[in-house]
């Protein structure tokens, strides 16, 4: 893929995670009028939050089989698709319809970062995956940044329901826009494998308890998502009822909110490719046939403080991970040895976008 190709893509798939974003944070920012004309309580809206991404992990461990027979762009799509279907049924305004809405935004946020990891793992030189991917995923605190500054200024204007209802449109325009990539960008996929199995479910899992390193990133992970998905969910109800800002001051200080993290992620993947570049592999798109060739998905796993690896076929690539990567030994900085704590925190930091890849890193299986 050609610099403009690898631009195009990069275009295209921080637009789906913004527009994703952006439909999964539609209930959490109108929950005070829609609340209001159900007649119930906002705060309720962490029921909401939590069906979401118990579908959204869901959907996520079985998106593997489906990126590899339809492509990661239809994938990609059919999220958006989801994301649009989620906000017309929020704007019905019943309790059924919130139900479904729910289930549509989970099924269609799941798999979105998988599927866009995938187009970007194809093209993106080794050297700047982690930038790219850390510019890539900016599209999720984008995306919360403009439903804080959209949707109560359009509730205002027209109503909560088309506040909704516009978002969901724009999601249509744009998965149907993706069609003229679709052809170049899943033309590895196989149109004969198997969307579920088993294996496909289990294997990541596998992984994840079997590998201390990334077990470790798993949980760390799992507290800064936590930690993030709260303050979108609850900030404009607490701040709105609570504290009694209006709707758009809440959805403003939401907005302002989501600044550091998305100057955030690109400075700490521009930091990590200056400094761990050596955790930077390929990775994450089906190999010659869609298959998996695993000398395709993963041809080094190269180390700044130690050796060059190639992967073997057969190896297993998790193995090859530096184990003072992940548990914050032999961390210095300028001579001075790091605190325990903060070399940990510097060792996990690391590791994240080495994580991500590493799932698609797996051998594939069709059973």
């Amino acid at each position: 893929m050609v610099a403009t190709g690898l631009v195009g893509s990069l275009l295209a798939t921080l637009f789906i995670q913004v527009l994703v974003a952006y439909a999964a944070l539609v209930a959490p920012v109108l929950a005070p009028p829609i609340a209001a004309d159900l007649g119930l309580d906002p705060h309720l809206i962490g029921l909401f939050v939590s069906l979401v991404y118990g579908v959204a992990a869901c959907s996520g461990l079985l998106s593997g089989g489906f990126i590899h027979r339809y492509g990661a762009m239809r994938v990609s799509q059919a999220c958006l698709v989801l994301s649009a279907l989620s906000m017309a049924l929020l704007s019905l305004g019943s309790l059924s319809a919130l139900l479904l809405a729910a289930l549509a935004i989970g099924a269609g946020y799941g798999p979105v970062t998988p599927a866009s990891s995938a187009i970007l793992a194809r093209g993106t030189p080794p050297k700047w995956l982690n930038l790219v991917f850390s510019i890539k995923q900016t599209g999720v605190p984008l995306g919360y940044m403009l439903a804080g500054v959209c949707l109560p200024a359009l509730t205002l204007w027209a109503g909560w329901r088309w506040a909704s209802l516009s978002g969901a449109a724009i999601c249509l325009v744009f998965a149907i826009s993706l069609e003229a990539m679709r052809a170049e960008t899943d033309r590895e996929r196989d149109p004969m494998r198997p969307v579920l199995s088993l294996g496909h479910v289990l294997r990541p899992l596998r992984m994840i308890f079997a590998t201390p390193a990334i077990r470790r990133l798993a949980f760390a992970s799992f507290v800064f998502a936590g930690m993030q998905s709260s303050l979108s969910t609850f900030l404009v109800t607490f701040l709105n009822r609570d504290l009694g800002m209006t709707l758009v001051a809440a959805g403003i200080v939401l907005s302002f909110s989501q600044m550091g993290a998305t100057a955030g992620r690109i400075l700490w993947g521009r930091r990590l490719e200056r400094r761990a570049s050596g955790a930077a592999c390929a990775s994450g798109a089906p190999g010659p046939g869609g298959r998996g060739d695993r000398r395709h998905l993963l041809p080094h796993l190269r180390r700044r403080h130690g050796d060059a690896e190639p992967l073997q076929p057969g190896a297993r690539p998790h193995r090859l991970l530096p184990h003072r990567l992940c548990t914050g030994r032999r961390h210095r900085r300028r001579g001075r040895s790091l605190h325990p704590l903060l070399a940990r925190a510097v060792a996990l930091t690391r590791c994240a976008g080495l994580a991500e890849r590493l799932a698609f890193a797996l051998p594939n299986r069709s059973n």
